[in-house]
């Protein structure tokens, strides 16, 4: 039987502990691109003709689905447009989120499966078993 426990253990272990490698990592990735972009002249992606005459569209940040769009609005620039969806963000927050969760679920079954190890020894040991 102990062999059995040994390999659940390790199993939420080794889930608990790659779960949170890739809510990290997705995390990282996440801070590395929202870094590049406000570092970079993202308004030149907004920009719409050549550059000499440029028009140039607000950068927008949408929540569903999540990430940077370009508006283009009828009084400033003379028409309606939004870019389209850039799925990366959403591929990437859904990547870090469910690896978060997935994470601290393995580790709350770890520790609860280790308690009430504990509690059965301890229950055994009080009984006399």
């Amino acid at each position: 039987m102990a062999s059995v426990d040994a390999k659940r253990d390790e199993f939420w272990i080794t889930t608990a502990i790659t779960s949170g490698i890739i809510a990290v990592l997705s995390g990282a990735a996440l801070g590395a691109w929202a870094w590049w972009i406000d570092k970079t002249d993202w308004l030149e992606r907004c920009a719409v003709g050549d550059s000499s005459d440029a028009n140039y569209g607000e950068l927008v940040w949408k929540l569903v689905p999540p990430g940077p769009r370009c508006v283009w609005t009828q009084e400033a620039n003379g028409f309606d447009a939004t870019s389209p969806v850039n799925w990366s963000w959403s591929i990437l927050i859904g990547l870090a989120v469910v690896s978060g969760v997935l994470a601290c679920g393995a580790t709350a079954r770890y520790l609860w499966i280790q308690r009430s190890g504990r509690d059965l020894a301890r229950s055994a040991v009080l009984s006399g078993d």
